[in-house]
């Protein structure tokens, strides 16, 4: 769910029951650990040039890449050639970075070559990555869900969702060299708040429901999924007033910012809202006897966007 790239990290990785030896983090500040010792104060993780070598190699198991692309990556405004020397000095450092008991001449267990100047990189069973649980956990709420195991499924969402509230790499935001894995990253999470969103609805978690749509709002004033969450919310608890104006609102930037109309759940939720208007006219202006009088103009279950507000029809 993070990349192309990453789809057999599970089974290239340390597995469960195994001897983890080294810890990467991706999500949050960039970390790796060695036997539980974090390699952070090493010199050799001081140089950009390692940290992003390493980077690109644990985002790519087993993907080799030529030592020209290699500068390119590292050096984009110098030419390959003349970047080669200062390459191979960095995966020198990032080889005894990650095994300093290597042997002169000895080969890296990890930093591999095919033998015809191309890099790549094993994870020989030994390592363990936090999008090892990334991958884990979407493919297991999506599993869960098809099963409708609804309650384990909400849990491995909002186990995933922390991973994601991290942050991915946020020291290299402005790298272009991590943008398609990052935004990679942004559509899975999308994709995992708008699943646990819909789960929470189901399971009738009002609360959690709204808090998580709001949350996706602060980011995308035009998710669509969100907005109509934020108003069946409201819809459910009978208060089709907020509901309504909520949606109105929704509707009115749509029209206003992009030109287009609300889609068929606004719509849906939109005649909900008229339903429950109309159900408590009757029920206010309902005699002693039980006769019902006649409720008055009620607001019509068909709307349309008129000044960037819903009209009375």
């Amino acid at each position: 769910m993070i990349c192309s790239s990453i789809p057999t990290c599970i089974d290239i990785g340390a597995t469960a029951g195994s001897n983890i030896l080294y810890s990467a983090r991706v999500f949050g500040p960039f970390d790796i650990t060695r036997d539980g010792n974090s390699l952070s104060s090493d010199p050799s993780f001081a140089r950009a040039g390692v940290r992003k070598l390493l980077k690109w190699f644990l985002l790519h198991p087993g993907e080799s890449i030529a030592a020209p692309s290699l500068c390119v990556m590292l050096w984009p405004d110098r030419s390959p050639t003349l970047g080669l020397n200062r390459l191979h000095a960095l995966m020198h450092y990032l080889r005894r970075l990650l095994e300093p008991e290597l042997g002169r001449r000895q080969s890296s267990t990890f930093i591999r070559t095919d033998g015809d100047g191309r890099y790549y990189f094993e994870f020989a069973g030994c390592w363990w990555v936090d999008t090892f649980d990334v991958e884990w956990l979407g493919v297991s709420g999506q599993a869960a869900e098809r099963e409708n195991d609804l309650s384990p499924a909400v849990g491995f969402y909002e186990r995933l969702l922390g991973y994601y509230e991290r942050s991915f790499l946020p020291e290299d935001v402005f790298d272009a060299t991590f943008d398609g894995v990052r935004n990679s990253v942004e559509v899975a999470h999308r994709e995992a708040e708008i699943r646990l969103l819909h789960l929470y609805l189901r399971l009738d978690q009002a609360y959690k429901a709204l808090m998580l749509a709001l949350s996706i709002t602060e980011r995308d004033p035009f998710c669509e999924e969100a907005f109509s969450a934020i108003a069946e919310v409201n819809l459910r608890q009978g208060d089709f007033v907020t509901a309504r104006s909520q949606l109105a609102s929704y509707a009115s930037v749509l029209e206003r910012e992009l030109g287009v109309r609300p889609g068929p759940a606004v719509q849906r939720l939109w005649g909900e809202a008229a339903d429950q208007e109309r159900g408590l006219r009757a029920a206010i202006q309902r005699n002693d006897t039980g006769d019902l009088k006649p409720a008055g103009p009620a607001r019509s279950r068909e709307w349309e966007v008129r000044d960037y507000q819903y009209a009375d029809v």
